[in-house]
């Protein structure tokens, strides 16, 4: 049954990558990623990420009892602002388009203080959209709102700059303990 004549929108084929140790194996998932389809649905891949990091099923990569104290981190990297192509999973439950932008944005935030208070870093990087509400609502959810946690990459060159500058910090984090 459809809502608004809208059915679930079909996911990816490869599914999500879990956590490995293998740089290949993540740029080979990487470059599967040639042409990316649909709408943005940030709380819906921040979601998926949080579960992956945590030792649970269903993704259960992560080292459940390590020596060292765990840390973890997300990079959450957008280039829009919530759009409700497919709502917050099915059926445009929040409406269509910008439309249930509200609604997924504060279902965004609510979730991002959770992964927080669970002890995740998260990084946010806001790429090529710039300002508006998007960067408030970016620095907002971020663990902090300006740089090494928050940053803004209008163009390719600078991603891979901010993406250096975050692969810095944790390696900085990781050493300092």
């Amino acid at each position: 049954m459809s809502t608004n004549g809208a059915e679930c929108t079909r996911s990816f084929s490869h599914g999500i990558t879990p956590l490995q140790s293998s740089k290949s194996g993540t740029l080979a998932a990487i470059a599967e990623l040639t042409s990316p389809t649909g709408t943005t649905n940030i709380k819906q891949g921040l979601s998926w990420a949080w579960r992956v990091v945590k030792p649970e099923a269903p993704f259960t990569e992560a080292d459940p009892t390590p020596d060292d104290p765990r840390q973890q981190a997300i990079v959450l990297l957008t280039d829009g602002e919530n759009f409700a192509g497919n709502g917050d999973g099915c059926k445009t439950v929040f409406g269509y388009s910008s439309d249930g932008r509200s609604d997924m944005n504060d279902r965004l935030r609510a979730l991002a203080t959770n992964v927080k208070a669970s002890g995740v870093k998260l990084y946010t990087i806001q790429f090529a959209n710039s300002g508006g509400p998007l960067q408030a609502l970016i620095k907002e959810i971020a663990s902090g709102p300006d740089a090494p946690y928050y940053h803004y990459a209008p163009d390719p060159r600078t991603l891979q700059t901010v993406f250096q500058e975050v692969a810095n910090h944790l390696s900085e984090l990781r050493l300092s303990k």
